[in-house]
């Protein structure tokens, strides 16, 4: 009995190495800063979702992605100021059940959005959208500012027992390159 088990435990080892050793890496895309009354970033991340991590997420393991967003005034001869830094994450979870998805923004205070298409809920989930950073009123004129961003998403975790017996699988996790752009306030 126990040697059935084990063998399909390595096998699945096997896969989610595999797929996950082969998979495209993430980035960051698609950024556009705006100037409304405050200074507002949107962006999206790209190649996110492994065909594991859907298969985890259909099973109803939450996901979440963590993002990063930080300004920065650069200085000459010096370091550069850090002026504002945001953690945030997009979390979805898979109801069974109901036969939908839930997608909770940290960033608009726990916000949450239903949607019945996975597709429809990656999107949202990749997506951040108009994200205030600052108002423009505290940003120098004529000054350089460096802005950073970076995602990330770490392993599923499994449910009890499972996380206890496949503790050595670790699918689905990434780091995005740290995508910076820098301007000049006017």
């Amino acid at each position: 009995m126990r040697r059935p088990l084990l063998t399909i435990i390595f096998i699945s080892l096997l896969s989610f190495t595999a797929a996950h050793a082969y998979s495209e890496d993430a980035a960051i895309e698609n950024v556009v800063i705006t100037r409304d009354r405050d200074l507002q970033i949107s962006f999206e991340v790209t190649n996110a979702f492994t065909s594991e991590v859907e298969e985890a997420i259909a099973s109803g393991i939450p996901t979440s992605l963590a993002f990063t967003v930080e300004l920065y005034r650069k200085r000459k001869l010096w370091f550069d100021r850090g002026v504002v830094k945001r953690h945030f994450r997009h979390t979805v979870k898979y109801d069974t059940l109901r036969e939908e998805y839930s997608i909770v923004f940290e960033e608009s205070g726990r916000e949450s959005v239903v949607s019945k298409e996975l597709s429809i809920a990656q999107n949202m989930m990749t997506t951040v959208k108009k994200l205030q950073l600052i108002p423009l009123g505290d940003l120098k004129s004529g000054e350089r500012y460096r802005i950073a961003l970076q995602a990330k998403r770490d392993a599923a975790h499994l449910p009890f027992p499972l996380n206890r017996l496949l503790f050595f699988i670790s699918f689905g996790s990434f780091k995005t390159e740290m995508y910076v752009e820098e301007f000049v306030y006017e």
